[in-house]
């Protein structure tokens, strides 16, 4: 999405969002890339590109198809290697995108 207000309405750096609403410090992935492996052919970034975006605020944690599109491959998600929950950070993006009136990509 070109021109996406990632600080909508002053609602801060995502990783902030992620840390308050999950306790879950997106700045703690440590880019090991044992998660770019898991995907499904509707994704468009690996869980490590969102991990990485969300830490960098980086507005394509929002605008990406994964974070919509990947709850099977959650569900079958082993341990992240830094103890990310994996499924709680995506879901808070998608909740954030939806709060900042970003659509679900298809």
């Amino acid at each position: 999405m070109d021109g996406v207000n990632i600080h909508s309405d002053n609602r801060g750096p995502l990783n902030f969002i992620i840390l308050a609403a999950t306790r879950q410090d997106v700045s703690s992935c440590a880019n090991c890339q044992n998660c770019d492996d898991l995907h499904s052919p509707e994704m468009d970034l690996s869980f490590g590109d969102v991990m990485r975006a969300a830490s960098h605020d980086d507005p394509i944690a929002l605008t990406n198809r994964t974070i919509w599109v990947s709850d099977g491959v959650l569900e079958s998600m082993a341990q992240c290697q830094a103890g990310l929950d994996f499924p709680a950070v995506i879901h808070t993006l998608r909740r954030e995108a939806e709060t900042r009136g970003i659509t679900k990509k298809r």
